[in-house]
């Protein structure tokens, strides 16, 4: 699920690259799309740091130990059954899977997949929006109301969703320090 989340940020990151060039001819929206940025920086940023830990502190250390124990303590092919099986019982532990921090961590972790996914769904009503005020007013930008209550529906959700992901964020941290 991480490497999910870190491709539809990706992509996510890429549609807003091209919105911003694609919309300049929208002013109300400017700062609507820098604040979209600002938010994608911040989930990117943080599924890469959870990435890098996943990466190296859990499979690459865990790695390491494992060529140890066979290197070191194995003699026939129980004790590099057994070693393995530490392997796996430590990835899954230090991956959030099992273990104390699973019920808190993984929780959270979820929590925080899930507003990411659902901000990629915001910024793609953003997108439509802008795509449809682009070519209905070509280039005479002006809010009627049905488009207003529109916009104002989408920024609503982007706060929303924005200020969700900064409070479990906040959340994840302080449960990590307890571990």
């Amino acid at each position: 699920r991480l490497k999910r989340v870190g491709y539809t940020l990706s992509a996510s990151w890429k549609q807003c690259g091209k919105s911003n060039r694609q919309f300049l001819k929208l002013p109300d929206l400017a700062k609507d799309l820098r604040e979209v940025q600002m938010t994608i920086q911040k989930m990117v940023h943080f599924i890469y740091q959870l990435q890098h830990y996943v990466l190296f502190e859990v499979l690459e250390c865990s790695w390491e130990k494992l060529e140890n124990d066979i290197e070191n303590h194995s003699i026939d092919l129980d004790s590099i059954i057994k070693s393995h099986t530490h392997y796996l019982k430590a990835i899954i532990e230090k991956g959030f899977l099992s273990g104390r921090k699973k019920n808190v961590l993984a929780y959270q972790l979820n929590y925080l997949f899930d507003c990411i996914l659902k901000y990629k769904i915001v910024l793609d009503h953003l997108c439509i929006y802008a795509d449809k005020e682009t070519a209905s007013k070509h280039n005479k930008y002006a809010l009627d109301g049905g488009n207003r209550e529109r916009l104002d529906k989408i920024r609503r959700q982007h706060q929303e969703i924005q200020s969700a992901f900064t409070t479990h964020v906040l959340q994840f941290l302080d449960a990590l320090r307890s571990y």
